[in-house]
């Protein structure tokens, strides 16, 4: 016989030498305070002899074996935030809060304190505790969501049972998470008007630095940016052409400021319906402009632009009830050919405007 039977000093084992399997048989024992001396043991015709100090035990060794009663467990209370969860009527529940406990048991009344139990909450850790005689399990801090408590146990005999109980609960989302969360909404849309008034603000700022508030061209500081830039590239071929309205202070003087207002804008539109997309023009100072004409393929094709220009300036303007008769003087320099700076091809272009 490969198997070895062993009492301790109040359970009765038996040990497989080949397999190295110890069995505990719980529910041999008649009484429950019964103690073995453990001298006094003996094997006599498949029949364990054991002494105790409630006098001779026997066991059948050849028949005897390990109860397969199977208990089932019932959840006797669950509490979820200290209030009492009807489990008879209710499967499933929604819980206000993070705290829930449960408390379990299996019914197997031969000997109740033998029985094991372990447990999980999927949703939260998928791991199974150490098996225990405990029978309660609390969760706290709980974050909102689904989760599913699950408990296997023994029989009284150490048999693992193979149901596992269950109880699916859902964690619901505490109102203060809803307030926090439109409050940051709130506070985003803030942000976001605040954000996109702040950058219309400095896009209207940008265009007041850089643009002339009557006309909406490029002004005088965009102008000599843009100048400067491009006069640093010496291998670029462009003209710069110098505009003055002519008699602009006798237009003022005679028509009013309003008048002469209207009038910059009508000129400034006939000087852009003359040039191409890619062309600039900016208004320099009060009845002055500049352009520069950028890749003209020949003087000629230069010449050409310069006379459509003072052609459109020259026709009449009809602004409100008066007629204005404008026109335009003209200067042209071409870089880098006359001047290799902003400086001094500004300066050669507004002297070419007396030639």
């Amino acid at each position: 016989n490969n198997t070895l039977w062993i009492s301790s000093l109040n359970e009765i084992f038996s040990f497989n030498i080949n397999s190295e399997k110890v069995t505990i048989f719980k529910n041999l024992l008649p009484l429950k305070n019964m103690n073995f001396s453990g001298r006094t043991s003996a094997i006599i015709d498949n029949t364990f002899v054991i002494g105790s100090s409630e006098g001779l035990l026997t066991v059948d060794i050849k028949n005897v074996r390990l109860d397969k009663f199977q208990p089932i467990l019932k959840f006797t209370q669950i509490f979820a935030n200290g209030r009492f969860i009807n489990t008879a009527q209710i499967k499933r529940v929604e819980v206000d809060g993070d705290d829930i406990q449960f408390t379990f048991s299996a019914l197997d009344y031969k000997h109740p304190s033998h029985i094991r139990y372990s447990f999980r909450l999927e949703g939260d850790s998928n791991e199974w505790s150490p098996p225990s005689d405990v029978n309660t399990a609390r969760f706290y801090n709980l974050s909102p969501g689904q989760y599913n408590f699950q408990v296997k146990f023994t029989n009284s005999d150490g048999v693992w049972m193979s149901d596992v109980a269950k109880f699916k609960f859902v964690i619901k989302t505490p109102f203060h998470y809803y307030v926090v969360a439109i409050t940051l909404l709130i506070l985003l849309a803030f942000i976001c008007k605040y954000l996109s008034i702040r950058q219309k603000q400095l896009r209207l700022l940008k265009n007041q630095v850089r643009n002339d508030f009557l006309t909406g061209l490029p002004n005088r500081f965009d102008f000599n940016y843009y100048l400067n830039k491009i006069t640093k590239n010496p291998k670029r071929s462009f003209a710069l052409i110098v505009i003055d309205l002519d008699k602009f202070k006798d237009i003022n003087d005679l028509y009013g400021h309003q008048a002469g207002d209207k009038y910059l804008i009508a000129a400034s539109l006939r000087m852009q319906s003359c040039l191409r997309e890619r062309d600039y023009i900016a208004r320099h100072s009060g009845d002055e402009f500049v352009i520069i004409i950028d890749r003209f393929v020949t003087s000629d094709n230069l010449f050409i632009v310069t006379n459509r220009l003072q052609e459109y300036l020259a026709k009449p303007y009809h602004i409100g009830d008066v007629t204005i008769q404008g026109s335009g003087s003209v200067g042209v320099a071409v870089y880098p050919k006359d001047g290799d700076s902003s400086d001094l091809l500004f300066t050669n272009a507004d002297f070419s405007m007396y030639q």
